[in-house]
């Protein structure tokens, strides 16, 4: 104790704080930098020790392990590590890997390539048809212009491809719609001819749809305002396709035959939708009939779906760019053997014209295409042959096979999950934007276009084109990837702004045909006092009633 003398009482308080001291150590509490090392050394030599390590003796008394240390949890992180690297031993012959080894891409051509025509079909009984094609979303995991930017690209390469071999190269199918073109010409004008030729000479097939639709979200009306856009751009643009191609809308509506019908369609090519009644009983190829029992289209099942040739020869590299030369001909002719041996074994095909789709979604045109041609007729011989073909030559070869058979009818919907998802799930899936889509269809063909009608008929200007752009507008929405509300939100951000722009369309369409009516209908010469209030009735039948008038 400071200012006070040393006495017995001081000594006994040393001691106290000596027997202190001596606990605090017992406790393992450390005062010092030192203290704290000494710690940490000791117990790692603890840890060493207990793990069985040798130790060497450097001379001084000290040990020191004989293997490389590695710090430990409670180490200082600023230490160095030393770390020792052990070589595992060889992978056990009886783990398979989880993937077979991914193949380095091939090198992409970089001009267009000149090609050597495919052989003549053989004497066979079978024929395969190969269509070179591509399934175009217009947006669905990417939005519109994203998709367009890669659009661009195959058109390009597609028309050099086409102009630089006309014999080896002959068709190429766009998918059956006709937005397509819209799209790209937006961006390449200067090309418009050069399509323009290829349709005109029947090498491009384009239509007859405009989109490819939800048939079941959209209803009838738009299925048929839809073809009359498609025929009406493909025409613009040197011809239509005859053919009802369908390929991957989630099922088909039972009234879809009396529609094509009505647009001059007769035949119909389709994926999904099918029961197992189309193997067991229409072995592939049916009647499809509409509610009247009489309106009918001939209906082709796609085996097992639309892309099934798809990266023909790329089985090992699908992902690789189709205008490599690289190909792998023996896993090419595997994979027409499975083809065949499911027509014949899983859906009992029994026409001898079979189809093969030579495409997938967002595919260029494959360059080796005559090459694999030539030889899958060297290799299948008399069993089938082989030819670059067409929708429009596979259904007419189909036709003469039909000639006065008789081959199996179906009436109503195609709706079944057979063998191919119809994902009904889409039927909820953003309800927001199916309303929209509702509204705006429901203003134009109850409101806007018998208004402009009759404003027409009294004398009125013409209102088709803006009409026609405002229902552009909405069927641009009606892709299966786009109302359908599957595809990622900036795809459906788009739908919004496409369906206000029609609502904006049609409210300038009313206000202007409603003006035309009021000049045609003014009462005035009869009766200056009379205040004439003209009624609309959007209906298909006569309608009687009260109505509140301001």
């Amino acid at each position: 104790a400071l200012g006070m003398p040393a006495s017995d009482e001081g000594d006994d308080s040393v001691e106290e704080g000596e027997s202190a001291e001596v606990d605090s150590v017992g406790e393992e509490s450390v005062d010092s930098v030192e203290d704290v090392e000494e710690a940490v050394e000791d117990e790692v030599g603890e840890d060493e020790t207990d793990e069985g390590m040798e130790a060497v003796d450097d001379g001084d008394g000290s040990s020191a392990p004989s293997g490389p240390v590695i710090e430990r949890h409670d180490a200082d992180p600023r230490d160095d590590i030393e770390v020792e690297v052990v070589e595992l031993p060889a992978r056990s012959p009886l783990r398979k890997p989880l993937r077979d080894p991914v193949l380095a891409p091939a090198p992409p051509s970089l001009e267009t390539p000149v090609l050597s025509s495919a052989s003549e079909m053989g004497d066979s009984k079978l024929v395969g048809h190969i269509v070179p094609h591509t399934h175009w979303d217009r947006a669905w995991y990417l939005p519109f212009q994203q998709y367009r930017y890669k659009l661009v690209e195959l058109v390009d390469d597609l028309l050099d491809l086409m102009e630089a071999n006309p014999e080896s190269f002959p068709t190429f199918e766009l998918d059956g719609q006709t937005v397509v073109l819209e799209d790209y010409l937006d961006v390449r004008p200067e090309n418009r001819e050069r399509l323009v030729y290829l349709v005109s000479s029947g090498r491009l097939s384009i239509g007859p749809w405009y989109v490819l639709p939800d048939e079941f979200i959209v209803g009838g009306e738009a299925l048929i305002r839809n073809l009359i856009a498609g025929h009406r751009v493909a025409m613009a643009h040197g011809g239509c396709s005859s053919v009802g191609y369908v390929p991957d809308p989630f099922g088909h509506v039972g009234q879809l035959p009396a529609i094509l019908r009505g647009c001059g369609l007769d035949s119909f090519i389709f994926t999904r939708g099918a029961g197992p009644w189309v193997a067991e009983e229409a072995k592939g190829i049916f009647y499809w009939q509409a509610a009247d029992g009489e309106t009918e289209v001939l209906s082709i099942k796609q085996i097992p779906d639309y892309p099934n040739l798809m990266a023909w020869g790329f089985e090992e590299r699908p992902l690789d760019r189709k205008n490599s030369t690289s190909v792998n001909v023996d896993t090419a002719m595997a994979k027409v053997e499975r083809l065949l041996e499911m027509h014949k074994k899983t859906y009992n095909y029994k026409p001898s014209n079979l189809l093969f789709g030579q495409g997938s979604d967002h595919t260029a045109p494959q360059v080796t295409l005559p090459q694999l041609i030539t030889a899958a007729n060297d290799h299948f011989g008399k069993k089938i042959q082989f030819k670059h073909s067409s929708f429009q030559e596979f259904i007419a070869d189909t036709k003469k096979w039909v000639g006065r058979k008789k081959i199996h009818r179906y009436q109503g919907e195609l709706h079944d999950g057979w063998d191919r998802n119809v994902l009904s799930g889409v039927f909820s899936a953003r309800l927001y934007l199916k309303r929209l889509n509702d509204s705006a269809m429901r203003t134009l063909y109850d409101r806007v276009e018998p208004l402009c009608a009759a404003a027409r008929a009294f004398g009125g200007r013409n209102r088709q084109e803006r009409l026609n752009l405002a229902w552009r507008e909405v069927l641009r929405c009606h892709p299966h990837d786009d109302v359908c509300g599957c595809s990622v939100d900036a795809t459906h951000d788009d739908n919004e702004v496409l369906l206000k722009h029609a609502g904006q369309i049609s409210e300038m369409l009313l206000d202007d045909a409603q003006e035309d009516l009021r000049s045609q209908m003014n009462l005035h010469h009869i009766d200056r006092d009379a205040v004439p209030i003209l009624l609309h009735n959007p209906l298909p039948v006569v309608w009687s009633g009260t109505l509140p008038i301001d």
